[in-house]
């Protein structure tokens, strides 16, 4: 195996909980480089499995401008712990509550989508959504590649992970729910780009970003970021597997360029992977990043580069 692969490997595997100092480092290119922020239109991000809404916090403390500060991850926390329902792992199972605010801070128009296949987890979205006065919308939705009506598991607890569009746990428990292609809900939302496309589908991710060929392919959503793990599609054992090295090349044929993102704030690009045939099938929980080409900020903070500082 090639020293490049080795490099990129050790990166990918330490990767279950990434830091996201690239943010700071690509936010003002994502601005600048927005077609529509250009015309005054709002930045926006699509989070799909939301969960408790992290992810969102972080973006607003990034880029939301308003007159009033945007909510920290610590608050967005005690509002969790505040909901009716009883909600688990509040902080998040990589510790999201206690993540440093950004070091960046503009002052910018944002629209935020959480999607979520989970009701309980859509109604506290929304209520969260409803305090903290975000510009968007919370949606009891999945995205995957086709349009219509699946099953999942609930669950009595608010915040739970790991549940899988198409699981039942027993037909009797089973509740359903609208699935989309994130082109067709694009379409229906009004968005003619995305600046931040979040997934974190429980094994699904695949899925979403064939359900996303339309706004991937004409290079429409700036920046990708999606998770690669031994569950649902991924699975070695499963009869319609996905396989992580096809859906790189296929993205990078799409124009976008592919980087693992590690705990410590760093990236290293997975080109090794498509130009040696770096083995990518360990199906450790980690996380990668994409970006329309080319790169802007995010070079400076690969394995190859500089810390991100």
């Amino acid at each position: 195996m090639s020293t490049a692969c080795n490099s990129s490997l050790q990166m990918a595997r330490l990767s279950m909980c990434p830091a996201a100092a690239w943010l700071d480092l690509s936010s003002q290119p994502l601005i600048e480089h927005s077609a529509l922020h250009r015309l005054g239109r709002p930045l926006t991000m699509v989070n799909v499995g939301a969960n408790k809404g992290y992810n969102v916090a972080a973006f607003l403390q990034l880029f939301h401008a308003r007159a009033s500060p945007a909510p920290t991850n610590a608050a967005w926390h005690a509002a969790l712990l505040r909901e009716p329902s009883r909600v688990r792992y509040a902080c998040g199972l990589c510790n999201s509550c206690r993540a440093p605010p950004p070091r960046a801070r503009h002052h910018v128009r944002v629209e935020v989508h959480a999607v979520e296949l989970v009701g309980s987890n859509a109604r506290t979205l929304r209520r969260l959504f409803r305090a903290f006065g975000v510009p968007g919308a919370a949606h009891h939705l999945a995205l995957s590649n086709f349009s219509g009506i699946s099953t999942y598991a609930p669950q009595s607890a608010v915040g739970l992970e790991h549940i899988e569009l198409g699981s039942r746990g027993g037909a009797a428990r089973a509740e359903q729910v609208r699935v989309d292609t994130l082109d067709a809900f694009a379409a229906k939302q009004g968005l003619e780009e995305i600046a931040l496309l979040s997934i974190d589908a429980e094994g699904q991710d695949a899925l979403v970003l064939e359900g996303a060929e339309g706004m991937l392919s004409t290079r429409r959503v700036a920046i990708v970021e999606f998770e690669y793990v031994g569950r649902g599609f991924w699975r070695q054992s499963h009869e319609q597997r996905r396989s992580l090295l096809d859906v790189l090349a296929k993205l990078a044929g799409h124009g976008y360029s592919c980087f693992w993102q590690a705990n410590n704030g760093r990236l290293a690009s997975v080109e090794p992977g498509l130009r040696f045939g770096c083995r990518y099938d360990f199906r450790f929980r980690s996380n990668l990043l994409l970006e329309r080409a080319p790169p802007q900020r995010l070079l400076r903070v690969c394995v190859e580069g500089e810390q991100g500082t």
